[in-house]
């Protein structure tokens, strides 16, 4: 790559307008909120109060403090861990992190919740006549001991209302470099953070309902993923003797660095999506193993499970080997398409912050603004990183203007420069030429 990524800025700048002749002034529009921000909206409004009934059931129930702790505590671990220990190489940013743990805790249990109800009457819905029912419960299957709710309703809407918030986001957010430029590590994040929502709320269901007092105090003991001592590496993993569960936040991070995996791979292998589908009955398969493990022993292919040890203790050590791979992925993208960026460095960027704070003296609050455009300085400059490895995989016909807008933009605001907005609709069209060396120059 002989050229820096100068030389984006340089062909956007380039692509002007003369200012046009002055009219006479209109009133401005009234401004509209945009569909997503109306979803975020009633979103967030729908979290605020669940969780307030949430801290009503737990005032209601006179839950101690202890027993918040313990509910919060291994979803905590878990996400503190994996976000922190990342910073330097996810492009996602700790707010989408806490975001996605919101709508794990809101949205997610409650769609889980009633998306489980309203299976389990579907299936049980004039049960003397109900093929499903009765399929289900023939020998053959489950075996007439089955629990539709925690068997069966539970392992598929739980496991598809937790990675579902993800594809969505993926889908519809504003911004493009969410459905073009985030490597496994990042869809995995996003995928661990609704898991661990859903898991915290799920364990406050359990401590209003007495279920803390069966597994003691120390639920350590459950913990059947390897680790390290005093954090575990899966903090949420356990076993109940012929499974082994990776836990909720685990799971679905799990099915995310699968569907990470696949929209990495996306231009080379055109059936990428059977990637994230086995992971995902993969793990809705581990899920009801769980659920439905005093099953096994009366069903004749339980046996055969039982006897094969088809326990999930290898979906363990796939999510820490595919981990590992994101992140190697991550920290090579983060060289190989930013290596010639001289002038986005830590380096230049502290240099620049010291220029800027002694050249505005006794200005704190321009000071404090200019800071604050810097919190994304690691996550704006993996976005560049990938967007500009999509780009290269583009054919020339195929990129638009846009991608040299968009990445320049993503530049600059990595450079606390995040006025630099380069969406000129007005401007005139340009064709980028693309080179080997430099996909956008």
């Amino acid at each position: 790559m002989a050229q820096d990524n100068r030389s984006i800025s340089q062909q956007a700048q380039a692509v002007t307008v003369a200012p046009p002749a002055k009219a006479v002034s209109k009133p401005p529009a009234p401004v509209k909120l945009s569909k997503l921000a109306m979803i975020q909206i009633v979103a967030f409004i729908i979290i605020g109060i669940w969780s307030v009934i949430n801290i009503a059931l737990l005032m209601t129930n006179r839950i101690t403090f202890q027993g918040i702790i313990w509910a919060l505590w291994w979803p905590a671990i878990f996400l503190v861990q994996y976000t922190v220990l990342t910073t330097p190489w996810r492009a996602i940013t700790v707010k989408e992190i806490g975001r996605m743990f919101l709508i794990g805790m809101g949205l997610v249990f409650f769609a889980s919740y009633w998306s489980e109800q309203l299976m389990v009457a579907v299936i049980t819905a004039f049960s003397d006549f109900n093929p499903l029912y009765i399929i289900l419960r023939s020998s053959f299957v489950l075996g007439p001991g089955v629990n539709i709710m925690a068997d069966v309703a539970s392992p598929i809407c739980e496991e598809t209302v937790k990675i579902l918030p993800v594809i969505i986001f993926l889908l519809i957010a504003g911004r493009g470099y969410w459905k073009r430029a985030l490597g496994p590590l990042d869809v995995a994040l996003l995928g661990g953070a609704s898991g661990a929502g859903f898991f915290f709320m799920e364990n406050i269901a359990r401590v209003i309902s007495g279920y803390w007092e069966r597994l003691g105090p120390d639920r350590s003991s459950w913990v059947a993923g390897p680790g390290f001592n005093p954090f575990y590496i899966f903090p949420d993993a356990y076993h109940s003797g012929p499974s082994i569960w990776l836990g909720h936040p685990e799971a679905t991070m799990f099915i995310g660095l699968a569907l990470g995996y696949g929209l990495f791979i996306r231009k080379k292998f055109k059936l990428w999506p059977i990637i994230p589908a086995i992971a995902f009955v993969w793990v809705t398969w581990l899920h009801f193993m769980i659920n439905g493990s005093d099953l096994l022993g009366d069903l004749w292919w339980g046996k055969i499970v039982l006897m094969l040890r088809l326990n999930g203790g290898l979906a363990i050590y796939a999510l820490e080997l595919g981990l590992l791979g994101a992140l190697a992925i991550a920290m090579i993208t983060k060289y190989l398409y930013l290596k010639n960026d001289k002038e986005a460095t830590l380096a230049v960027v502290l240099k620049d912050l010291q220029a800027f704070i002694k050249a505005t003296p006794g200005q704190p609050m321009v000071v404090a603004k200019k800071l604050w455009s810097l919190r994304h300085f690691w996550s704006f400059r993996h976005a560049v990183a990938y967007g500009r490895f999509y780009l290269k995989q583009q054919k020339p016909s195929q990129i638009k203007r846009k991608w040299v807008y968009w990445l320049a933009d993503l530049r600059e605001q990595a450079l606390g420069r995040p006025k630099y907005v380069m969406r000129r609709k007005a401007a005139a069209p340009v064709k980028p030429v693309v080179t080997e060396d430099n996909p956008a120059s």
